[in-house]
Protein backbone atom coordinates (compact mmCIF):
# COMPACT_ATOMS: atom_id res chain seq x y z
CA UNK A 1 0.00 0.00 0.00
CA UNK A 2 1.15 3.33 -1.04
CA UNK A 3 1.21 6.51 0.85
CA UNK A 4 0.12 9.82 -0.86
CA UNK A 5 2.34 12.51 -0.58
CA UNK A 6 1.59 15.69 -1.89
CA UNK A 7 4.26 17.72 -3.26
CA UNK A 8 6.14 20.25 -0.83
CA UNK A 9 6.50 23.76 -1.90
CA UNK A 10 9.77 23.70 -3.42
CA UNK A 11 8.70 20.04 -5.97
CA UNK A 12 5.73 20.60 -7.68
CA UNK A 13 4.13 23.92 -6.22
CA UNK A 14 4.42 27.26 -7.13
CA UNK A 15 3.30 29.15 -4.02
CA UNK A 16 2.33 28.32 -0.67
CA UNK A 17 -0.86 29.43 -1.42
CA UNK A 18 -1.63 26.72 -4.16
CA UNK A 19 -0.57 24.24 -1.45
CA UNK A 20 -2.86 25.74 1.25
CA UNK A 21 -5.91 25.89 -1.40
CA UNK A 22 -5.14 22.09 -2.19
CA UNK A 23 -5.71 21.46 1.60
CA UNK A 24 -8.61 23.49 2.10
CA UNK A 25 -9.50 22.21 -0.90
CA UNK A 26 -9.74 18.71 0.48
CA UNK A 27 -10.75 19.16 3.74
CA UNK A 28 -13.73 20.56 2.32
CA UNK A 29 -14.74 17.70 -0.13
CA UNK A 30 -14.21 15.19 2.50
CA UNK A 31 -16.21 16.84 5.33
CA UNK A 32 -18.99 17.89 2.60
CA UNK A 33 -19.43 14.64 0.60
CA UNK A 34 -21.19 12.53 2.97
CA UNK A 35 -23.72 15.32 4.17
CA UNK A 36 -25.78 16.06 0.66
CA UNK A 37 -26.92 12.95 0.86
CA UNK A 38 -28.12 13.10 4.58
CA UNK A 39 -29.64 16.57 4.10
CA UNK A 40 -31.50 15.30 0.68
CA UNK A 41 -32.73 12.63 3.01
CA UNK A 42 -33.71 15.02 5.76
CA UNK A 43 -35.62 17.29 3.16
CA UNK A 44 -37.60 14.13 1.76
CA UNK A 45 -38.10 13.09 4.89
CA UNK A 46 -40.28 16.00 6.42
CA UNK A 47 -41.96 16.68 2.84
CA UNK A 48 -43.27 12.76 3.61
CA UNK A 49 -44.38 13.74 6.71
CA UNK A 50 -46.01 17.21 5.04
CA UNK A 51 -47.52 15.12 2.16
CA UNK A 52 -48.89 12.07 4.69
CA UNK A 53 -50.79 14.66 6.92
CA UNK A 54 -52.32 16.54 4.51
CA UNK A 55 -53.81 12.75 2.70
CA UNK A 56 -54.78 12.11 6.64
CA UNK A 57 -56.90 15.16 6.93
CA UNK A 58 -58.69 14.66 3.74
CA UNK A 59 -59.31 11.57 4.50
CA UNK A 60 -60.56 12.29 8.16
CA UNK A 61 -62.91 14.96 6.11
CA UNK A 62 -64.09 12.31 4.03
CA UNK A 63 -65.10 9.30 6.69
CA UNK A 64 -66.23 12.48 8.79
CA UNK A 65 -69.05 13.50 6.03
CA UNK A 66 -69.48 9.30 5.63
CA UNK A 67 -70.93 9.19 9.34
CA UNK A 68 -72.45 12.46 9.35
CA UNK A 69 -74.67 11.12 6.39
CA UNK A 70 -75.25 7.84 8.34
CA UNK A 71 -76.07 9.36 11.33
CA UNK A 72 -78.44 11.75 9.85
CA UNK A 73 -79.86 9.42 7.44
CA UNK A 74 -80.94 6.83 10.76
CA UNK A 75 -81.53 9.81 13.10
CA UNK A 76 -78.78 8.71 15.83
CA UNK A 77 -77.36 11.22 18.56
CA UNK A 78 -74.26 11.40 19.83
CA UNK A 79 -76.29 10.80 23.15
CA UNK A 80 -77.82 7.65 21.41
CA UNK A 81 -74.11 5.73 20.63
CA UNK A 82 -73.11 6.86 24.73
CA UNK A 83 -76.42 5.57 26.22
CA UNK A 84 -76.02 2.42 23.91
CA UNK A 85 -72.42 2.36 25.52
CA UNK A 86 -70.37 3.29 22.89
CA UNK A 87 -67.22 5.61 23.82
CA UNK A 88 -65.10 7.75 22.29
CA UNK A 89 -61.43 7.98 22.94
CA UNK A 90 -60.09 9.32 19.77
CA UNK A 91 -59.40 12.53 21.27
CA UNK A 92 -55.98 13.15 23.04
CA UNK A 93 -55.97 13.95 26.49
CA UNK A 94 -53.78 16.16 27.81
CA UNK A 95 -52.31 16.67 31.68
CA UNK A 96 -53.58 19.81 33.44
CA UNK A 97 -50.73 22.69 33.39
CA UNK A 98 -48.52 22.85 36.97
CA UNK A 99 -50.03 25.45 38.34
CA UNK A 100 -53.60 24.01 37.50
CA UNK A 101 -52.90 20.73 40.21
CA UNK A 102 -53.42 21.57 43.33
CA UNK A 103 -50.18 21.64 45.21
CA UNK A 104 -49.03 18.43 47.24
CA UNK A 105 -47.53 20.50 50.01
CA UNK A 106 -45.16 19.19 52.51
CA UNK A 107 -46.54 15.83 54.84
CA UNK A 108 -46.70 16.16 58.43
CA UNK A 109 -43.99 14.77 60.11
CA UNK A 110 -44.14 10.71 60.90
CA UNK A 111 -44.70 9.79 65.07
CA UNK A 112 -41.57 8.65 66.68
CA UNK A 113 -42.46 4.57 67.63
CA UNK A 114 -38.95 3.39 68.66
CA UNK A 115 -36.54 4.53 71.43
CA UNK A 116 -33.26 3.74 72.15
CA UNK A 117 -33.33 2.70 75.85
CA UNK A 118 -29.20 3.49 76.68
CA UNK A 119 -29.93 7.36 75.17
CA UNK A 120 -33.69 8.73 74.92
CA UNK A 121 -32.83 10.92 72.49
CA UNK A 122 -32.45 8.47 69.60
CA UNK A 123 -35.55 7.47 68.24
CA UNK A 124 -36.78 6.22 64.99
CA UNK A 125 -40.64 6.29 63.09
CA UNK A 126 -40.14 2.50 62.32
CA UNK A 127 -40.28 3.82 57.92
CA UNK A 128 -36.44 2.97 56.26
CA UNK A 129 -33.44 1.72 56.91
CA UNK A 130 -32.51 0.33 60.60
CA UNK A 131 -30.72 2.91 62.66
CA UNK A 132 -27.71 1.17 63.94
CA UNK A 133 -28.37 1.13 67.83
CA UNK A 134 -31.86 -0.87 66.50
CA UNK A 135 -29.54 -3.50 65.23
CA UNK A 136 -27.44 -3.77 67.85
CA UNK A 137 -30.52 -4.21 70.24
CA UNK A 138 -31.63 -7.15 67.67
CA UNK A 139 -28.35 -8.66 67.50
CA UNK A 140 -27.95 -8.58 71.37
CA UNK A 141 -30.98 -11.02 71.28
CA UNK A 142 -33.20 -7.98 71.87
CA UNK A 143 -36.98 -7.59 69.77
CA UNK A 144 -37.87 -4.55 68.15
CA UNK A 145 -41.03 -4.54 69.98
CA UNK A 146 -38.80 -3.96 72.98
CA UNK A 147 -38.28 -0.50 71.81
CA UNK A 148 -41.59 0.59 71.37
CA UNK A 149 -42.35 4.09 72.71
CA UNK A 150 -44.76 3.38 75.45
Amino acid sequence: MSKHREPSVGAGWSTSTEKFRYKHKIIFLCFFMGQPKYLELLAEAERLKEQAEAIRLEEVATIAKQITATLNLYQISLDDLMAAGYKFSGAKRVAPAPEAREPKGKRPPVPMKYQDPNNPANRWSGRGILPTWVRLHIDAGGKKEDLLIQ
